[in-house]
């Protein structure tokens, strides 16, 4: 009986090591799947700002352009203000990181930091025109 209680206990508590090994990979499916939504979103409210000003750009319209609801978008973001905060600090990330690997690199030169701010600049212009385009509609509205 006592022998029979400790085998329990013990497959008990291999199940449940097993179960919430087993629900972290759900979990982490979920996160992947949540992260890629946001990307998605951004990338899209990006595009529409881009081609068409933030006045037309709407929490509905960026979720047709995503091909989801509406409810996902809002899930995600709450409101289209919050949203445009999101994708100015993606942006701002982005150029942030590029900055920092062209010009904020260890042991350059003054006169090397100062071509490497130009060269930011152009090569974000470059690899991201639309990206720019935003960063523009937000300064001038």
């Amino acid at each position: 009986m006592v022998q029979r209680k400790a085998t329990a206990k013990r497959t008990v508590a291999t199940a449940k090591g097993r179960a919430s090994a087993n629900d972290a990979a759900p979990k982490d499916r979920r996160r992947e799947r949540g992260e890629a939504s946001v990307q998605r979103i951004l990338d899209a409210t990006i595009e529409l700002i881009a081609e068409e000003g933030l006045a037309s750009v709407t929490m509905q319209r960026i979720a047709e352009h995503v091909g989801s609801s509406n409810a996902l978008v809002v899930f995600h973001f709450r409101s289209k203000e919050n949203l445009f905060r999101a994708v100015l600090q993606y942006l701002s990330d982005q150029y942030d990181a590029l900055w920092l690997a062209l010009v904020r690199a260890p042991g350059l030169a003054p006169v090397e930091r100062l071509l490497g701010a130009v060269d930011c600049a152009q090569r974000f212009a470059r690899q991201h025109p639309k990206w720019v385009s935003v960063f523009v509609v937000f300064s001038s509205d």
